[in-house]
């Protein structure tokens, strides 16, 4: 079975290369492809000085409590990768016709991703999002008068927790932490601040000289004084 899921592997990721970037990136197999409904037309840009293969990882499972069904990418806009990326199982994302998401350099998701572009959604470095969140770039009660002014941005170094809920026209600083359940919404924005930890509904400060320390993701013993 191994060999198998090697060879599926292989063959949707050479596929999704050829058939989304230019020639010579495409030979580098910059992406890799594990489970993927990927429809739409839209483009698929990778915009780094230094294209790695792998570097961008779609649909692998990497959360074992959700569904291993990989990632349903609904795609009639712009999709740029600025650098390595990883986008685990169960995931969602769709980009309307004229709209673009932009992914950061170390971008990563686990699992249940829902992302929702009318307009634009643009992740900074570094950011680590966390099981089953969701961005929507417009919604009614929240929408201005024009597409342009609802888009999302999060800083670099952000970390959004369980369950967070981000909405048109946010735009977070640099080095923020949103704690499980938070629903970050426009009339939040005066509050945000870098080096915060935030979070409950309505959104507060909750913690000062906070932030997430992107070296020690993967830190295996955390007995050690960092």
């Amino acid at each position: 079975m191994k060999v198998l899921k090697k060879i599926r592997v292989i063959l949707y990721s050479v596929y999704f290369n050829f058939r989304y970037l230019p020639f010579k990136q495409a030979l580098v197999l910059p992406i890799f492809i594990y489970k993927i409904d990927f429809f739409g037309g839209g483009k698929i840009v990778i915009d780094s000085l230094k294209i790695k293969r792998g570097m961008v990882k779609l649909g692998f499972r990497r959360a074992a409590t959700f569904p291993n069904t990989g990632l349903s990418l609904l795609n009639k806009g712009k999709i740029i990768f600025k650098g390595q990326c990883v986008i685990g199982n169960d995931c969602s994302i769709s980009v309307d016709q004229g709209a673009s998401v932009v992914f950061g350099d170390d971008f990563k998701v686990n699992a249940g991703l829902r992302l929702e572009s009318h307009s634009s959604i643009v992740f900074g470095n570094h950011v680590l999002i966390g099981w089953e969140v969701t961005f929507i770039d417009t919604k009614p009660e929240y929408c201005t008068n024009t597409l342009d002014q609802n888009g999302i941005e999060i800083g670099h170094n952000n970390w959004l927790s369980t369950r967070c809920l981000v909405l048109g026209a946010v735009k977070t600083p640099d080095n923020c932490v949103f704690g499980a359940y938070s629903i970050i919404k426009p009339s939040d924005c005066s509050i945000l601040q870098p080096y915060c930890l935030f979070g409950n509904e309505p959104l507060r400060l909750l913690r000062k000289n906070v932030m997430r320390n992107y070296t020690c993701d993967l830190v295996i013993d955390y007995s050690i004084n960092y």
